[in-house]
């Protein structure tokens, strides 16, 4: 078929305005896109200033919210900070706020206890106990101590908070501490001898398995989900997040050296010692801040700086003995027998010695059955795990999973474990401190509370 002139100009014009508009569409997408990049310098620019630390510049969204609790039967608090009390909280409202080293509280209420919103609640009597929301997030640490840091001072933690249960991008350095949690509750306070998670109270002082084994029991106040003495990566959860700009590291109440957490005492949970002496305590709710670089003494003592943040957890001195204390995780000495087969190391923690074990492909936990009788049972349990030989010759499995990342953090020590001293323990100095130990030294621990998985 022949095609007139006339006919030929206008399908010419209708293929010139088609590829003019392709082009506006181009030119317009990019513009919009250098515009989204520039303002995401800018942000970063502004952000670097309040944070007085270099904001990550990528294209990741780095302030991505965290997934938001997942309560289980728990009930949110916030703090008034006008009123100095503790209240239900409006789920439906701003409750907490990571960005501003807010984080998300709840409690065990005691039986019939109002819990309508905006409650105040008497802690002392209206709570079960307190814990605090740990949401999934993937991290990085840049050099031997952080960002910029010294050993005296370590430099900051690069988090990046998760969606769902989403696996972090180890392509671009970044790792995980979680498992296939969205988060985990872990208790504001270390577990007292009445196996409650309040301030206030003696320090449980049981043997590790009785710990273990009571910690079991606040799965009862759950509509679901599952309750354990924490684990040695779950330790570390709270820690990195805290040397984070979502922490303590990134609360401006505190300079310098002023951002280590401070040490709490051994006179009752909650009890802080101040980092200006020995001799001088304050209890977790005093939180005037005399602007002075050092924050407030109470807060100090939080994973936060202030009081939304996790307790006794930046060593634990012992006021009568004048020495640092420390605590329980769940993270063992495991070793290979003459037979090759794999056991846990139990010292005097009261757990049996008829355990074989076993780590699933690419997981950093270990599966533990009885095969013998014993005092307690671990039943399938798991927890993070080191291995040596029948000769007690180091694997290196430790180095494998990264837990050597904050070693030697402002200027503490690393006492690794052995066969004959083989559970870790925690926080004897600082949060970042790992020592060993037999397991009936009587030191306290912290309970978490976690999703079925």
């Amino acid at each position: 078929m022949r095609l007139n002139n006339k006919g030929f100009a206008i399908s010419s014009i209708i293929y010139l305005i088609l590829m003019m508009s392709i082009i506006l569409i181009t030119v317009t997408l990019f513009i919009l896109g250098n515009r989204n990049v520039i303002l995401n310098k800018q942000k970063n620019e502004i952000l670097s200033k309040i944070i007085g630390e270099e904001y990550p510049n990528d294209d990741y969204e780095s302030l991505t919210d965290p997934n938001p609790p997942q309560l289980m039967g728990l009930v949110p608090v916030k703090y008034n900070y006008d009123l100095e009390y503790w209240e239900i909280a409006d789920v439906n409202s701003k409750w907490y706020d990571y960005s501003k080293q807010e984080w998300a509280n709840a409690v065990i209420l005691s039986e019939g206890v109002d819990n309508t919103v905006g409650t105040p609640l008497d802690i002392s009597t209206d709570v079960i106990g307190m814990f605090v929301w740990i949401p999934r997030y993937e991290y990085k640490i840049d050099g031997q101590y952080g960002k910029n840091g010294t050993q005296e001072q370590p430099g900051l933690i690069q988090v990046r908070f998760l969606k769902g249960s989403d696996s972090p991008d180890i392509d671009d350095g970044y790792d995980t501490n979680f498992g296939l949690s969205e988060g985990f509750w872990v208790g504001k306070f270390s577990t007292s001898n009445d196996n409650r998670v309040l301030p206030g109270l003696a320090y449980s002082n049981e043997i590790l398995s009785q710990q273990y084994l009571r910690s079991k029991e606040f799965a009862d106040y759950l509509s679901e989900g599952q309750a354990h003495l924490m684990w040695d990566n779950e330790w570390d959860a709270v820690a990195y997040l805290s040397q984070s700009r979502y922490g303590k590291y990134g609360n401006n109440s505190y300079e310098g050296t002023y951002k280590k957490i401070y040490k709490h005492t051994n006179n009752h949970t909650g009890s802080v010692m101040s980092p200006l002496s020995e001799k001088i305590y304050c209890d977790y709710d005093d939180l005037e801040d005399k602007n002075d670089g050092r924050g407030s003494c109470g807060g100090g003592a939080s994973t936060t700086g202030n009081i939304t943040g996790v307790y006794d957890m930046g060593g634990m001195y012992d006021t009568k003995n004048e020495y640092d204390l420390g605590e329980y995780v769940m993270g063992v000495a495991m070793y290979n027998d003459t037979g090759r087969v794999q056991r846990i190391s139990v010292g005097n923690s009261g757990f049996s010695g008829g355990y074989y074990c076993s780590r699933p492909s690419s997981s950093r936990k270990v599966e533990c059955y009885e095969n013998t009788g014993g005092d307690v049972y671990l039943g399938y349990d798991t927890y993070v795990y080191y291995m040596f030989d029948y000769q007690d010759s180091f694997y290196g499995f430790e180095t494998e999973f990264g837990y050597y990342k904050a070693n030697g953090w402002y200027g503490d020590y690393f006492t690794p474990i052995s066969l004959a001293e083989p559970w870790v323990i925690r926080g004897t100095s600082n949060i970042f401190n790992r020592g060993n130990g037999y397991g009936d030294e009587g030191f306290p621990s912290h309970v978490v509370l976690i999703q079925n998985i």
